[in-house]
């Protein structure tokens, strides 16, 4: 079983640059356009039960992903996750299509993917709402890092990008049923 522990901290994008200069970050993946799209039964089945499938599209790569309700603390973000490269994402579309299931939502970002470490995951997502960074490891890891960093004074969250649309939705800082650029060519045309 696959479990995903993680946090994301908003810090200003200048507080950002600064700290992977200070302390090495580790280029994974530089910034790429990530294109996810939510999927679920008409009768919103997954969502009852606090479950996501996600079929995503970054760069060249496109995975299928399920994740299972969030357990343990409230302090992390702690869920089980299943993940597969899937070679085509129309086809994968049409099958979920033909499964019964719909898509509920759509968001996009620009991601840049880090590590520092074995045992930490950073990655930093520029969104239409805000930047973000999700630091994803062990939760001793992902606390000496936010030590190290100096980012106690900045706010953390467990929401995920749903839930941050809709409270800028609901802040008068973004309109729109689903988070996307206007100006990327994903965000009118829907990818098809």
């Amino acid at each position: 079983m696959a479990i995903e522990t993680e946090i994301k901290v908003i810090v200003p994008q200048t507080v950002i640059v600064a700290t992977c200069a200070q302390h090495g970050w580790a280029l994974r993946t530089p910034r790429t356009f990530e294109d996810n799209w939510l999927w679920d039964t008409p009768d919103g089945r997954l969502q009852q039960r606090h479950e996501l499938l996600r079929l995503r599209r970054f760069g060249p790569r496109v995975t299928l992903t399920w994740k299972g309700p969030t357990t343990g603390t409230s302090q992390y973000k702690v869920r089980e996750e299943w993940e597969v490269m899937v070679g085509d994402f129309t086809v994968m579309q049409r099958i979920l299509e033909r499964l019964g299931y719909r898509v509920w939502f759509r968001y996009q970002k620009y991601r840049t993917e880090y590590t520092m470490g074995d045992d930490l995951h950073i990655t930093v997502d520029e969104t239409p709402i805000g930047t973000f960074v999700e630091l994803e490891g062990p939760p001793d890891a992902i606390e000496r890092a936010i030590d190290r960093f100096g980012w106690r004074e900045y706010p953390r969250t467990t929401a995920n990008y749903y839930r941050l649309f809709l409270e800028a939705v609901a802040a008068g800082r973004y309109t729109g049923s689903h988070m996307l650029f206007p100006e990327h060519p994903e965000g009118e045309s829907g990818g098809k």
